[in-house]
This record gives C-alpha cells, sequence and structure tokens, in this order.
C-alpha cells in the first residue's frame, strides 16, 4: 500500500508500522494518516501526524520499546523521519476522543479509510 505520493515518505511510513506491529502484535489495530496527510494539503515541510489505535491498553514493557523504535526510526537519514508525530488511542476510548474533538474527528475519522497506512490482520 502507498499512503502517499512520496515514495521516502511511504518507506519511512512502512518501518513504523512493521516495528509497531512487531512491538503489539495482536493489541494492533490500525495505523492513520491525520492532519494535512489526510486533508492532502501537504507540503515537504508538513509534520507527518499518524494515529495508531490499540487494543487492549499497553503493557507495562511497550512503552519503553516504542520509544525505542520512535528513537532508532528518527535517525534515520530520511527528512521525514524527523517529522513524525503521532498518538497511540486504546480503541475502546475513541467514542470518548471523538466526542472531545469535532476538529480531530472530521480530519481523522472521516479521511481514516482513504489515509490508511496498515490496518491489523483481524479485519
Amino acid at each position: 500500500m502507498k499512503p502517499t505520493s512520496d515514495p521516502d515518505l511511504n518507506a519511512v511510513l512502512e518501518e513504523l508500522v512493521t516495528r509497531v506491529r512487531t512491538i503489539l502484535g495482536p493489541n494492533f489495530v490500525g495505523a492513520y494518516l491525520q492532519g494535512s496527510f489526510a486533508l492532502g494539503d501537504w507540503d515537504s515541510h508538513s509534520d507527518v501526524d499518524f494515529l495508531v489505535i490499540i487494543d487492549p491498553p499497553l503493557s507495562d514493557a511497550e512503552p519503553a520499546a516504542l520509544q525505542e523504535m520512535h528513537g532508532r526510526i528518527y535517525d534515520r537519514p530520511s527528512p521525514w523521519a524527523q517529522h513524525l508525530e503521532g498518538s497511540y488511542l486504546i480503541s475502546q476510548e475513541t467514542r470518548f476522543f471523538w466526542s472531545l474533538s469535532a476538529l480531530f474527528w472530521l480530519n481523522t475519522r472521516y479521511f481514516m479509510p482513504k489515509n490508511r497506512v496498515s490496518q491489523s490482520e483481524q479485519d
């Protein structure tokens, strides 16, 4: 899957999702682009906003593993690797989260299917 028209960014996103899947295993639900990439209004200076949905919540060991993984991706030579900005959200809490921010809901949920980076194999 090619979530963007930029091959270099797609390579960074592929590594991100592959590593997140490895760390989270079956707790990984999906990964989505949001912000300017979801709106199709990005440029070479844009941050790469992403959302990872998990279920159940992170174990005690997973936050440290995710932090280490993000550090390794940041060290990649691609400028996109230094522009990743993401959030991890527990799937059971997404309804509550959507109600907190209509803008976030429109920007992410509405565009999620079109801008999916990856989804769990369970679907």
